[in-house]
C-alpha cells in the first residue's frame, strides 16, 4: 500500500514540476525569443533538473546544492541556446516567478506554503 506521505510528496512534486516549467518557459520565451524556448524544453529542463537535483542533494546535501545549481544552468544554457551569463539571468528570474506562481497557486489550490521551502523530502 502507497503510504500518505508518498502520496502528498509525489503531488508536491507533480505540483513544483510543472511550475517550474511554466516559469521557465515564461521567463526563456521573454529573455530570448519563443523560437528558441519551446515549452517542451522547459519541462525537460524542469523534469531533469528536479529529480537529478533532488537525487544528488539527497545524498550530498550542503554541496548538492551547489551541483544541481550548476545543473541547472547548464540545462538552461543547453535547452535555450544562450550563454552562461544568459542562463543565470533566467534561472534568477526563475526562481522569482516560480515563488510568485507557488504563492499563487498555493493560496488557490490550499497547498501549504511553507511546503516551498521543504524542497527535499524524504520520501518515508
Amino acid at each position: 500500500m502507497i503510504s500518505p506521505r508518498f502520496i502528498e510528496w509525489a503531488t508536491l512534486f507533480l505540483i513544483r514540476f510543472l511550475i517550474v516549467a511554466l516559469a521557465i518557459w515564461i521567463v526563456g520565451r521573454s529573455t530570448v525569443g519563443k523560437n528558441k524556448a519551446k515549452f517542451s524544453d522547459a519541462l525537460w529542463i524542469s523534469l531533469l533538473g528536479l529529480i537529478i537535483g533532488t537525487l544528488i542533494s539527497r545524498f550530498i546535501p550542503f554541496l548538492g546544492f551547489f551541483i544541481a545549481l550548476i545543473l541547472w544552468l547548464g540545462l538552461i544554457h543547453h535547452f535555450f541556446d544562450t550563454g552562461w551569463l544568459g542562463a543565470l539571468g533566467i534561472a534568477i528570474v526563475a526562481l522569482i516567478v516560480y515563488a510568485i506562481l507557488y504563492w499563487i497557486i498555493s493560496f488557490l489550490i490550499k497547498i501549504p506554503f511553507w511546503s516551498l521551502l521543504i524542497f527535499f523530502q524524504q520520501i518515508f
